[in-house]
C-alpha cells in the first residue's frame, strides 16, 4: 500500500510540472492547467496525508509492540521473586 502512495504522489507531482511547463510554453490553455492543477493537487495531498497516516500507525503499533514486551519482561522478573 505504501509503495502505491509513493507512486501516486510521485505521477501527480510529475503531472503538475509537465502541466506547468505546458501552460508555460501556452501548449495548453489556462483552464486545463487549473483543472490539471486541481485534480493533481488533490491526489497529491491525500497520497501523501494517507502516507503520514500509515506512519503514524506502524509508529503506535512499534511503540506498543516495546510496552508489551517490557511488561512481559517485568512479571518474568515478578515471577523469579
Amino acid at each position: 500500500m505504501k509503495w502505491a502512495l509513493k507512486v501516486a504522489a510521485y505521477c501527480c507531482g510529475g503531472i503538475i510540472g509537465v502541466a506547468a511547463a505546458a501552460w508555460d510554453a501556452e501548449w495548453c490553455s489556462g483552464i486545463s492547467f487549473v483543472m490539471i492543477l486541481i485534480g493533481c493537487g488533490c491526489g497529491l495531498f491525500v497520497a501523501l496525508h494517507e502516507l503520514a497516516v500509515i506512519s503514524a500507525f506502524e509508529k503506535k503499533e512499534k511503540e506498543a509492540i516495546q510496552r508489551s514486551a517490557r511488561k512481559a519482561e517485568f512479571f518474568r522478573e515478578l515471577d523469579k521473586l
